[in-house]
């Protein structure tokens, strides 16, 4: 990225005490024959800021600092059309983040918590920044939490991938994952499976075993640890029906378009609370 003083989104304003940092990183928005936004564009950066940045980063808006880089982002034809080409269109997509998670590092950070999301592409650099950058540089100790919704992560990442931060389990829990997949209950899941199990093993060099990590948010708010018939089973968290009905899901039942509007308050709730465990 030339110049990353430059090459950030004016976030939304914090509207109360920071109580830490916030990195976010935007899901895909381009849908294009190109593999990658050439760079800033003005029709590009208002979809991205009403339909991303407001919906899904505006919900740490009352308790976080708001760093949100711009980044070549890998269109919709590197999902559509996997490969090598597509591989090196993420790459060069990630190379943006990490040169703008090292500005925010150098210029920004001063030993503050902060917390690391990303949803769907986002989620993909968010982990790569976490085994390339945050733990190799001792980084995992100021990690409020890391929300990296929208892609698989085999249980098999942990201890491997990720040495020192693991899943989340409880909810005053610091320096831990959370990941999500929604989708209709009973939906064909074999894809996703799939997608996960082959990018996985690419970075340990197995074939991973068993289902993808996969956690409820919910069962950090609710009574009950499966509430409103919502269940994380085989690596999906599993919408019911009466739940899923306003929404528009793909073809193959996944509801991934909602994965954060479908639990926006548990999830800034759930922030919130792990905001001011690691004070």
């Amino acid at each position: 990225m030339p110049n990353p003083q430059a090459s950030w989104f004016t976030p939304p304003p914090t509207t109360g005490p920071a109580l830490a940092d916030l990195f976010y990183i935007h899901p895909t928005t381009l849908i294009s024959d190109a593999w990658n936004q050439p760079g800033p564009d003005a029709a590009t950066d208002a979809h991205t800021w009403h339909t991303a940045i407001l919906p899904q980063a505006g919900l740490f808006a009352p308790f976080t600092r708001l760093f949100i880089p711009r980044y070549r982002q890998a269109t919709a034809r590197a999902y559509r059309q996997p490969g090598p080409a597509a591989d090196a269109a993420y790459d060069l997509a990630y190379a943006d983040v990490a040169a703008a998670f090292a500005h925010y590092l150098a210029h920004h950070h001063h030993g503050r918590n902060f917390i690391l999301f990303g949803h769907s592409q986002g989620a993909l650099h968010a982990a790569r920044l976490i085994s390339d950058i945050i733990e190799p540089a001792g980084l995992h100790t100021k990690l409020v939490a890391a929300y990296a919704i929208g892609i698989g992560f085999s249980q098999a990442l942990f201890p491997t991938r990720f040495r020192h931060i693991r899943p989340c389990t409880h909810p005053t829990q610091t320096g831990c994952l959370i990941s999500w997949n929604s989708f209709l209950a009973g939906a064909d899941t074999t894809q996703f499976l799939q997608r996960t199990a082959a990018r996985d093993a690419a970075w340990l060099g197995a074939s991973p075993p068993g289902a993808p990590l996969c956690i409820n948010p919910l069962t950090f708010t609710a009574d009950l640890p499966e509430s409103d018939g919502i269940t994380a089973r085989n690596g999906a968290l599993w919408i019911p029906p009466d739940r899923a009905a306003h929404l528009q899901a793909l073809p193959n039942g996944s509801l991934h378009m909602h994965d954060i509007a479908l639990f926006a308050d548990e999830l800034r709730q759930d922030a919130a609370r792990r905001c001011a465990a690691a004070l």
